[in-house]
């Protein structure tokens, strides 16, 4: 057999080097690596409905997150409310300068890095539902009145919103369904269900030169646009898509799509949370629940991977810094119980992280112990045109124990499946297996809290089966 080659779930059952299952592992360039447990960084927050982590110009980091409550920011080993405000919109955020602006889909608030406060945006912005940071513009869209129109602040001022002061202004896209979400950057990415326009700073009166970039292709839901640098990821009509801002491209064609539309509805697509895993090059959507299901996409090698694990969210920030009150609460024993030296970066905050939330708010990483992890091969036949009967499997892993090795053996391979599972590994790194047929699907299954650190496939010794 093949080494395990990239999940490809959309194609026929038959006859390729894909995996059809593919649970808990990381994509690497010669294999998979396991994915850890989750372990807890924040306690709950009820109705968790977006957050993250922004950097004041001092370096210190703080970590936000909304619920149907209001603002809240992670202090002292706690929750803190920072601003009430009744809503049942998804909190979206984005940061100018000294200021993080958040939109609930009603008037935007901002939180004050510097003085650690938060209130209303000044200057009369419009209500929205998304928000970006374009070329030291903050970039509103959204509003209700308006599902069309993006308002964008004055030149590194957030809270100067009235039109022609400070290049501030407004554009009303000349046609086509309600903005579905924004990115931002060195260009502004405005998208709708079937178009995407691209937005260049100017300056002059003009502000902005408007280009359509797709008219055919756009985003469905602006929870699924997620962005790791100039790419921008999202979820279109026809799939998973990427693009540069310049073109755009298919990411789940003929491998993911027809798969994830087949078990998740269009209607509930306002569940999913997106965010980029930084360390992994992962551009992620989650699809909640218990356990929910993050659909994760390596653009750099060009695969996918599943990840199962309770969830309500993701979302892509920072570690906080870690104040006197949080240290207090970690070493209890006092300095003399802190075995870190107290300018320790730990301590700082700033390091970039994937995070994970789980259905009851609680905010935190997959860095336990590894999950279990699951993979399974298409069906291939071992001798081409001939019956097979497998006698000895080997893993190739570094795994010792917790295998177990699952082999479905066909005549014909619409029969019904005739699973043989085995667990016994022996000193040679051989798991003995007997059984008979034409075409074999083999899964590798590994327990959680198992130590390993790849797994790249499985060589098998086979020999002329019986036809009967």
């Amino acid at each position: 057999m093949p080494d395990f080659g990239p999940w490809l779930p959309d194609l026929a059952k038959h006859g390729h080097p894909g995996l059809l299952r593919c649970d808990n592992v990381y994509p690497i360039a010669n294999g998979y690596a396991p994915i850890g447990s989750f372990v807890d960084a924040t306690p709950a927050l009820d109705e968790w409905s977006g957050g993250g982590a922004f950097t004041h110009k001092t370096g210190a980091t703080v970590l936000l997150s909304g619920n149907a409550a209001g603002l809240h920011r992670f202090s002292g080993g706690a929750w803190a409310s920072q601003y009430a405000v009744a809503t049942t919109g998804r909190w979206r955020f984005s940061q100018l300068r000294d200021l993080v602006v958040a939109v609930h889909g009603a008037a935007p608030v901002a939180y004050d890095l510097a003085a650690n406060t938060a209130g209303l945006l000044g200057g009369s912005p419009p209500p929205a539902k998304y928000v970006t940071t374009c070329n030291d513009f903050t970039v509103l869209a959204g509003d209700p009145d308006n599902q069309r129109r993006i308002s964008w602040s004055g030149f590194g001022n957030p809270e100067e919103w009235t039109p022609g002061t400070s290049q501030s202004g407004e554009l009303d896209l000349p046609a086509g369904s309600a903005i579905t979400g924004l990115a931002g950057g060195e260009v502004l990415l405005v998208f709708q269900r079937n178009k995407i326009h691209r937005l260049q700073y100017v300056g002059g009166e003009t502000v902005w030169q408007r280009d359509e970039i797709s008219r055919e292709v756009g985003c469905i839901e602006a929870s699924t646009i997620c962005q790791a640098g100039r790419l921008v990821f999202f979820l279109s009509e026809r799939g998973f898509m990427q693009t540069d801002g310049s073109t755009v491209s298919p990411i789940g064609a003929e491998k993911v799509d027809r798969t994830f539309f087949a078990i998740n509805s269009r209607a509930n697509l306002g569940n999913i949370y997106s965010a980029v895993d930084p360390r992994h090059y992962l551009a992620c959507w989650s699809v909640p629940g218990s356990p929910g299901q993050i659909w994760a996409y390596n653009w750099v090698l060009d695969r996918w991977t599943s990840i199962r694990t309770s969830l309500k969210g993701v979302m892509q920030a920072f570690t906080a810094n870690i104040n006197v009150d949080a240290v207090d609460a970690l070493y209890p024993g006092g300095m003399d119980a802190i075995p870190l030296p107290v300018d320790s970066p730990i301590f700082a905050g700033g390091d970039p992280r994937f995070y994970v939330v789980t259905v009851a708010g609680v905010v935190g990483t997959l860095t336990g112990p590894n999950l279990a992890a699951s993979l399974e091969t298409a069906f291939n036949e071992l001798i081409p045109g001939r019956y097979a009967r497998p006698y000895m499997t080997m893993p190739i892993t570094d795994a010792t124990s917790g295998m177990v090795l699952r082999l479905d053996a066909r005549r014909r391979l619409g029969d019904g499946e005739t699973v043989t599972a085995k667990s016994e590994l022996r000193a040679s790194g051989h798991m003995p297996v007997r059984s008979n047929g034409r075409y074999f699907r083999i899964g590798l299954d590994i327990a959680a809290g198992k130590t390993w650190s790849f797994v790249q496939g499985l060589n098998v010794e086979a020999g002329l089966g019986g036809s009967r």
